[in-house]
C-alpha cells in the first residue's frame, strides 16, 4: 500500500478495524472483573465488526466476516451463560 501511494487512504479504515479489536480485547478483560460491562463491550464490538464486514463485503469484509460471526456467537454464549438456571421441581 505504501508503494502504491494509497496508505493514507486506508488509514481510517484500518483504524476503525483496530478500534473494534481493542473493544473486543477490553470486553475479554472486563468480563472477569465487571461481567455486565464486559458483555456490553462484547456486543458493541461484535455488532461493529459485522456491520463493517457487511459494508465492505466485496473487498476486505470477507476477511473480517468470520471474526464478526465468532464474536457474535461469543456474545450470545455469554448471554446464555448469564441467565440463572431454574431447577425444575417435581
Amino acid at each position: 500500500m505504501v508503494e502504491a501511494g494509497v496508505a493514507g487512504d486506508a488509514l481510517p479504515i484500518l483504524s476503525v478495524i483496530a478500534l473494534m479489536g481493542m473493544l473486543g480485547l477490553l470486553a475479554i478483560v472486563l468480563s472477569k472483573q465487571r461481567p455486565h460491562l464486559g458483555r456490553i463491550f462484547l456486543w458493541v464490538s461484535a455488532s461493529a465488526m459485522l456491520v463493517v464486514s457487511l459494508l465492505c463485503i466485496f473487498s476486505i469484509g470477507v476477511i473480517f466476516l468470520p471474526a464478526g460471526i465468532l464474536l457474535m456467537l461469543a456474545a450470545i454464549g455469554l448471554r446464555e451463560q448469564a441467565k440463572p438456571s431454574v431447577p425444575q421441581g417435581k
